[in-house]
């Protein structure tokens, strides 16, 4: 049988817990300690806070830059025209027109001469 939570001790929060807090005079909401535990919080830390709808969604800053530069990356390979997909793939196909023009011009060049 697990042990039951002791008085004053902080246990994990879970993914669907919810608790009421208060939200003081000067704005500031308190966040009880098992779920800054659960998010990875710490003092003076930098937070993103985010309203959707009528909900309002807090992560550290870290956190919300992973999954800003995971958006970013899905977006790229959503529009990515390249079949091996990548920055290097498309410049070498650049270097390669640009070959191919350069052959071009000589070719001109010298039939003009």
């Amino acid at each position: 049988m697990a042990d039951a939570p002791q008085p004053g001790r902080s246990e994990p929060a879970t993914d669907t817990e919810q608790i009421t807090t208060v939200v003081d005079a000067s704005g500031r909401l308190v966040v009880p300690a098992r779920f800054r535990q659960a998010l990875r919080f710490r003092e003076r830390q930098r937070v993103v806070v985010s309203l959707n709808g009528k909900t309002l969604e807090v992560q550290t800053a870290e956190d919300a830059l992973d999954a800003a530069v995971e958006y970013v990356q899905a977006l790229a390979r959503k529009y990515d025209t390249h079949a091996d997909g990548g920055v290097d793939a498309f410049l070498a196909e650049r270097r390669r027109e640009a070959k191919a023009e350069e052959a071009e011009a000589k070719n001109r060049a010298a039939g003009r001469a």
